[in-house]
């Protein structure tokens, strides 16, 4: 009822300024967990980042608590990102569930809230190294696993957490799919309210030859696109693309660091 979601939104503007006057600390420019003395329980986990998805860190706080992110000594480890700091007392190189291991679900939600905000080259750049991570365990053992180390192993390889179960397509399948088409190929599917047209948003941040293919990419429950692309890097050189779409839809295309873009307008069954 109309009553109903009044209240949820009451409850949640009341959540978001509770958050910002107490949970944040401006000293460390972090969201904390708040003890029942009111202090600070300080422990640098990826739990705070929900913040961003949530649209509750005002911009005043964004680029200071997104630059943890970056930090070698906290979440910028080999493989990104741990559920808790490098820093912290408690870190597991092994992962050892919440003390340190990097999940798929966590790395996702991350990532819509940087995109959220627009930072859009970092959440490209996490992505990429996950990604990159999951690939070489997955080549060393053929399978996907419920979490990640963050750290390297002995032979300097990628490894799965301690412990953490094989065989987890579960929320790890977020990986190989979600995270591989949203921000390595940069697909966004959008509708344009004043045109009424769907658009194919392919906005390529790798700094490398590209090329690849999805088919039946889901528009809708009903409709889909088949897309092939293939770019060879250089500033001239614009990227092939090829494809088949059930339903009328544009395409628009960035590359080179969003300094080159295209339009394509292309037509049911072509």
């Amino acid at each position: 009822s109309l009553e109903e979601i009044e209240d949820i939104i009451k409850e949640i503007d009341f959540l978001e300024k509770w958050c910002n006057d107490n949970a944040w600390n401006d000293e460390d420019k972090f969201y904390f967990d708040v003890q029942k003395d009111n202090k600070h329980r300080k422990i640098f986990s990826i739990g705070a980042y929900w913040s961003l998805i949530s649209d509750s860190v005002p911009k005043s706080k964004q680029i200071e608590f997104v630059n943890h992110l970056n930090d070698n000594q906290k979440f910028n480890r080999p493989h990104r990102v741990p559920t808790l700091a490098a820093s912290d007392k408690h870190y597991n190189r092994d992962g050892n569930y919440w003390c340190g291991s990097v999940w798929a679900p966590t790395n996702y939600m991350l990532l819509k809230g940087l995109s959220q905000i627009g930072q859009d080259q970092l959440a490209f750049e996490i992505a990429f190294n996950h990604h990159s991570n999951i690939v070489q365990v997955f080549e060393q053992t053929g399978t996907l696993w419920e979490n990640y180390a963050p750290e390297l192993n002995d032979q300097n390889k990628s490894t799965f957490g301690q412990p953490s179960k094989n065989d987890f397509v579960g929320w790890t399948g977020l990986s190989p799919i979600s995270i591989l088409f949203e921000y390595i190929f940069g697909l966004t599917i959008k509708f344009n309210n004043d045109t009424n047209i769907v658009q194919l948003i392919c906005d390529i941040q790798l700094n490398a030859p590209l090329k690849f293919g999805v088919e039946q990419f889901p528009i809708s429950f009903e409709n889909q696109i088949d897309l092939h692309f293939d770019w060879q890097l250089g500033e001239q050189l614009e990227p092939t693309i090829n494809i088949k779409s059930t339903i009328d839809i544009e395409v628009i295309i960035m590359w080179n660091k969003r300094t080159k873009c295209k339009t394509i307008k292309i037509n049911k069954n072509n």
